[in-house]
């Protein structure tokens, strides 16, 4: 009985493997079958979103970014328009593409990751906006920006931007860089889809 075990237990080992081995064999027949079946169905393959729903979720970041802007107190105005275009230029880019341009592990995130990483990176916003605000908006005001007081009966406007840009270029940059990260965090987006061509079944 002692020798029989070694031998028995070789052959439950075997039947295993052997067992893995045709499910694993089998699951791939299946999907070659179904491929040559319907060869424009790829598995997993996730269609690029649409122009309209990439605009509409950009439209909602935008909305969530003021409501932020509002509760936390953050001064803004036309003035701050150079820390926006960053932002701007991707969102641009994403609708043109039809896909949310970003690094692999942002897209890989939980929902309650990327909540979370929101809150904190909301918090972190709040703590560097005023640093680049502060020195910007004294700026725009120092030359007169907006709207050039005067007799004359048309009112022309007046956007130091360059005025603005060099108060704190450094701030601007860091600024600039979170707003964008906190983009590519909150937009959801999916995969870029990489079509392939369909398998033919040989005769």
């Amino acid at each position: 009985m002692a020798r029989l075990r070694p031998r028995l237990r070789g052959g439950l080992i075997t039947l295993g493997v052997d067992m893995h081995l045709n499910a694993r064999i089998r699951r791939t027949q299946r999907r070659e079958r179904i491929m040559v079946a319907h060869p424009q169905r790829q598995p997993h393959e996730r269609r690029p979103r649409s122009l309209g729903a990439g605009a509409g979720q950009a439209a909602l970041f935008l909305a969530g970014l003021a409501l932020a802007f509002s509760v936390l107190g953050l001064q803004t105005g036309i003035w701050a328009a150079p820390a926006f275009l960053p932002l701007y230029a991707w969102m641009a880019i994403c609708a043109l593409t039809r896909h949310t341009q970003r690094p692999a592990a942002l897209t890989r995130l939980q929902a309650r990751h990327r909540a979370t990483a929101l809150l904190v990176s909301a918090v972190i916003l709040w703590l560097i906006w005023g640093v680049w605000a502060g020195p910007a908006h004294a700026a725009w005001q120092a030359a007169e920006g907006g709207v050039l007081p005067g007799g004359s009966s048309i009112a022309l406007p007046k956007y130091p931007y360059a005025k603005v840009i060099g108060a704190a270029p450094l701030a601007l940059i860091l600024v600039s860089a979170w707003l964008l990260f906190m983009a590519m965090l909150a937009l959801p987006g999916h995969p870029q889809v990489v079509q392939s061509t369909p398998r033919r079944s040989e005769k």
